[in-house]
């Protein structure tokens, strides 16, 4: 989904990069903020349980074109914009 691939690096380089947050409160808001707001126990990393992890570089700048995305839809507003902050690798 073309607006989830995308949502780490724009919330990164538009309130982490200017200092409006740090980037523990961006980390929060992405993954235990929305468990707790279903009423539901945020995950945690521990031995033998599932998880899923996302490597990020905050300061790898790309361009989003049609061939950068995973997503089959090149439908949004930021095609031809350069991007600060790339995800490396989720899994």
């Amino acid at each position: 989904m073309i607006g989830l691939e995308l949502a780490l690096p724009l919330l990164w380089q538009t309130l982490v990069v200017p200092g409006q947050w740090s980037a523990l409160e961006l980390w929060a808001a992405l993954s235990t903020r929305p468990a707790l707001c279903l009423q539901q126990t945020p995950a945690a990393i521990a031995s033998g349980q599932p998880a899923e992890m996302v490597l990020f570089n905050p300061q790898q700048t790309w361009t989003v074109e049609p061939r950068s995305l995973k997503s089959l839809s090149a439908n949004t507003p930021w095609l031809g914009q350069p991007i600060m902050g790339q995800v490396i690798k989720a899994w």
